[in-house]
């Protein structure tokens, strides 16, 4: 079950999305790439428009600033 403070990191996480202009699909894309060794992540679709947004998420960029928020949102 999802405590409070669970709730409070995703809002955190919704508002550093939002400065920044992206959607929480793309910085989580774009954060699970910043972090070597990965080189691709596997995402799950059950439709079309989702695989659509998938592959938009993995081409767009995310600063390093908003990436390492999250990384210290997270830590």
């Amino acid at each position: 079950m999802l405590e409070t403070t669970n709730w409070d990191l995703l809002d955190a996480y919704q508002r550093i999305c939002d400065e920044a202009g992206h959607s929480m699909l793309t910085v989580s894309i774009a954060w699970l790439l910043w972090h070597e060794p990965i080189a691709s992540v596997i995402a799950g679709a059950t439709r079309p428009d989702q695989v659509t947004q998938n592959a938009k998420a993995g081409s767009t960029a995310v600063s390093a600033d908003v990436l390492r928020a999250v990384d210290e949102l997270f830590a």
